[in-house]
């Protein structure tokens, strides 16, 4: 009989997400395993000027509100329904928030998109997928959309 695994997939909502969640699928069906599909919000940063009209707290929480909608929707169209796939949204640096969940929740594998970033845009927007691999507690599989070019820094 076959050990149940826990598998963690990040979604960012992205077609490259999307195109990992295939992986994912596959390996819970597999291994007869658990999914949790993670996404991370990272922390609004409010104007003070801004502050005068609502609260960041309000902010937030409308945020909140719109993901966990967003996060269902993502598991309506695109999990099978037998799947059941548990819903996480943190707040935070999204590698950090990757590692500590599934540090916290003795994840076996992490399956993450790449976005292929190269040059400046790998500069400035740094790689979460990168970062996550470096760190992990656990095996992590980076899947690249085949539909986004690959280019040689």
């Amino acid at each position: 009989m076959k050990e149940k695994k826990s598998f963690l997939i990040t979604t960012d909502f992205s077609e490259s997400a999307r195109f990992a969640y295939k992986h994912a699928i596959d390996l819970c069906k597999t291994y007869d395993g658990y999914l949790t599909l993670l996404h991370v919000i990272n922390p609004v940063v409010v104007p003070p000027a801004y502050l005068m009209v609502t609260s960041e707290t309000l902010v937030s929480k409308e945020k909140e509100k719109n993901v966990q909608k967003l996060i269902n929707e993502e598991i309506t169209n695109f999990f099978p329904k037998e799947l059941n796939v548990d819903p996480i949204i943190a707040t935070g640096v999204p590698f950090v928030e990757i590692i500590s969940y599934a540090r916290k929740n003795v994840i076996d594998m992490i399956i993450i998109a790449t976005h292929g970033f190269t040059g400046l845009n790998h500069i400035l927007f740094g790689s979460t997928a990168e970062r996550v691999v470096r760190k992990s507690p656990c095996p992590v599989l980076t899947v690249r959309n085949p539909n986004k070019p690959f280019v040689l820094p």
